[in-house]
């Protein structure tokens, strides 16, 4: 139910991930497989929760089946980017959000009665909160050490979502009187956060939005309910339906509006996950044991999902997750088996799409000519780290932009919106 890493920077993984080949083997494609990952708690896994707090942690939660009705849990932390590993066994675990290696919060689920517990030192160390959240908690998430909010089920008689905020770290919460009025039957039933921004994906084709920490919140309708919701930003984001065909969304807004992607490539269909701040690169991953109409594997998009590559891979996926520091994580459907993304920067630019004609002079002191007036409607500036530098909307007969508050240095310039597909090219300004 639930899916919303040091290698090389967050940009050098999307032109990475955009190369037209990998050396790597069919079996894994472009994951290893560690000999010092943790085994799996049980032989049957089916859910894995899986998390990247800071550039070289990984958290992985994984919630193993042992027959006859009986689960057993696992949490598992790595501060060395999956040298060496932590594990603790925990009992009936739903939901956890880390905010690095020691600070943790985990809802466990006894008889249908949840409990937040809390750690300070690692998976090792969770303890039952002093104050519990009220309700039955679906999803848990920290914006800081201190402020985060819980996602109830809803009961019923609700006229409202059942949102939990603290600002104490979980020491205390208060229902949040902002929330939007609940749609009829509604459950949560994906939960992404990416900065301040925290978007909860319903099943009955609501989406709850805040943008400020979980302080206020307001709703968006979208064409069918959704899963799998993955942003690179705070404005630009895919989705993928529940219908059998995983049919895929895109916002520009920040998920107040989806428009229907028709992607070309070999998309994968198990999960999908944004690289934090490389301009529009995504990755899926399939598994045919879960959906016999998906395909084994990884796949690669780096213009906001219209198209997609195979990076390889006859495995079945589960689980994926990727960070602004570069990193990726999966996990084998099933086993649970953890991989890591395999790689190393390329030495020069790989193109990952159509690049734009007519922007001159490249290098510039800081004025740049446009393409085609009127063909887009934004502009966004990348440096070498993925920053979002600046965005500018064009006018119809917008035909320059001027670079010069830019340092000197490498970027890239991406158009998009209006008549014209997405494109993008690399630019120079001088000193």
């Amino acid at each position: 139910m639930k899916p919303s890493v040091p290698l090389v920077s967050g940009w050098l993984l999307g032109l990475l991930i955009a190369a037209p080949a990998l050396a790597q083997n069919t079996v894994n494609g472009p994951w290893v497989s560690l000999t010092s990952t943790p085994q799996p708690p049980a032989t049957y896994t089916p859910q894995v929760l899986l998390q990247l707090p800071t550039s070289a942690t990984v958290w992985a939660v994984r919630i193993g089946s042992l027959g006859m009705g009986s689960t057993r849990t696992q949490a598992d932390v790595s501060a060395d980017n999956g040298t060496t590993w932590q594990p603790a066994i925990i009992a009936g675990a739903v939901d956890f959000w880390a905010f690095d290696a020691q600070r943790a919060w985990l809802i466990t689920d006894f008889t249908g009665a949840t409990r937040l517990r809390v750690t300070t030192t690692g998976p090792g160390g969770f303890a039952v909160a002093p104050t519990q959240i009220p309700g039955t908690v679906d999803f848990i998430r920290f914006f800081s050490p201190t402020v985060g909010v819980a996602i109830d089920n809803v009961s019923a008689g609700a006229t409202s979502w059942p949102i939990y905020r603290s600002t104490d770290g979980g020491q205390s919460w208060q229902l949040v009187t902002s929330a939007p009025a609940l749609a009829a039957d509604a459950q949560p039933s994906a939960c992404t956060l990416l900065g301040n921004n925290l978007w909860v994906a319903t099943t009955k084709g609501q989406l709850l939005l805040t943008a400020n920490a979980g302080l206020t919140w307001t709703s968006a309708s979208t064409p069918e309910p959704l899963t799998q919701v993955s942003f690179r930003d705070g404005q630009h984001g895919l989705a993928m339906g529940t219908s059998v065909a995983h049919l895929l969304y895109r916002t520009v807004d920040g998920g107040l509006t989806w428009t229907l992607s028709s992607p070309t490539g070999p998309r994968r269909l198990r999960a999908l996950v944004a690289v934090p701040g490389t301009p529009g690169t995504y990755l899926s991953v399939g598994s045919n044991l879960d959906n016999p109409n998906d395909t084994n594997g990884t796949a690669r998009s780096a213009d906001d999902g219209q198209t997609w590559q195979d990076l390889g891979g006859t495995t079945a996926l589960g689980s994926i997750v990727a960070n602004s520091a570069g990193q990726a994580w999966v996990s084998q459907s099933y086993s649970g088996t953890l991989q890591r993304f395999a790689g190393a920067a390329l030495p020069t630019y790989t193109a990952v799409q159509s690049v734009v004609s007519g922007v001159y002079p490249n290098p510039t002191t800081g004025r740049v000519q446009l393409p085609t007036a009127g063909a887009y409607r934004t502009v966004a500036v990348y440096d070498t780290t993925g920053h979002q530098c600046r965005t500018a909307t064009l006018g119809a007969t917008e035909t320059a932009l001027d670079l010069s508050s830019l340092g000197a240095g490498l970027y890239l310039l991406r158009w998009e919106g209006g008549s014209a597909a997405p494109q993008q090219q690399r630019l120079v300004v001088a000193p």
